[in-house]
């Protein structure tokens, strides 16, 4: 009788343990997979205020990559892999294939931006779509940039659905920020491409994710046009982001830690109490 209330004792405990980490595992797999962010996003910015350099060449490169396509074919799914081996030369200040970082106010989004759509660089943070205009700004410009929804990992763009029209967003690309302004608001069929085609003049990035939640059976788009970027905006602020981050995962993990050590300390003091009024 008293192995099988050891044993019940034990298994309790084992699943109070299991429960609370299932609990929080997304809040911290997200914390973490934001910590992992910033500090990609932090050594993108000591590179490039620490080489001071002249990314003329790199813009102009890129700009002119931008004119060629807009002058071509209209954008096609078919096209991306081909795409694809053009891309690896522009924006890529690091070699690692990292072209900025992209923030959401409304919806607390600070990520890394990569080239290509492959699995590697969606899994890193937000993926540059290859057959579409590199984020350069510009009119006749239309960039898309992709990123999961619903990762239990990560957040990543989950919640995108929440943002509405005249809500920002903002790029920041080698020296340069780009603000966009949400103007339209889409939900489609997967194979349809016609809201990501360049339009005459127009300077647009449209964001672009999997919906509904959990199911994924169409895309999200929300468009943006280019709108001036207030004077205020702080290119080298991954730092301070990185401290918050760390702070907030520090003080998640050590409540965790505590509730569990009071949670255990409980049992231990229930199954003290049993067993002295057992020997009584």
């Amino acid at each position: 009788m008293k192995k099988k209330r050891k044993i019940s004792t034990l298994l309790a405990v084992l699943l109070l343990i299991v429960g609370l980490g299932v609990l929080l595992y997304p809040s911290l797999s997200d914390l973490y997979y934001r910590w992992e962010a910033e500090q990609e996003i932090a050594q993108y910015n000591q590179v490039a205020e620490a080489t001071q350099e002249d990314y003329s060449d790199l813009w102009a490169a890129a700009e002119e990559y931008n004119r060629k396509l807009a002058q071509g074919n209209a954008f096609s799914v078919a096209a991306t892999a081909e795409e694809e081996a053009k891309i690896e030369q522009f924006l890529n200040p690091l070699g690692n294939g990292m072209m900025g970082y992209i923030d959401i106010p409304k919806i607390n989004v600070h990520l890394p931006i990569y080239q290509g759509i492959e699995e590697q660089a969606l899994q890193a943070g937000v993926g540059f779509w290859p057959g579409t205009s590199l984020p350069t700004g510009g009119p006749s410009t239309h960039c898309v940039l992709t990123a999961h929804n619903g990762l239990v990992r990560a957040k990543m763009f989950t919640d995108l659905d929440q943002l509405v029209e005249g809500d920002t967003f903002s790029l920041s690309i080698l020296d340069r920020v780009l603000t966009y302004e949400v103007d339209q608001i889409l939900v489609t069929e997967p194979d349809e491409v016609d809201a990501l085609q360049i339009v005459e003049g127009q300077d647009y990035v449209t964001l672009y994710t999997c919906t509904p939640y959990g199911v994924n059976t169409h895309r999200l788009l929300v468009r943006g046009h280019r709108i001036e970027t207030p004077e205020n905006v702080n290119l080298g602020n991954g730092a301070v982001d990185i401290i918050r981050t760390q702070s907030g995962m520090t003080v998640l993990i050590t409540l965790a830690v505590v509730g569990l050590l009071i949670l255990l300390f409980r049992i231990w003091r229930i199954f003290r109490a049993r067993k002295k009024k057992q020997q009584t």
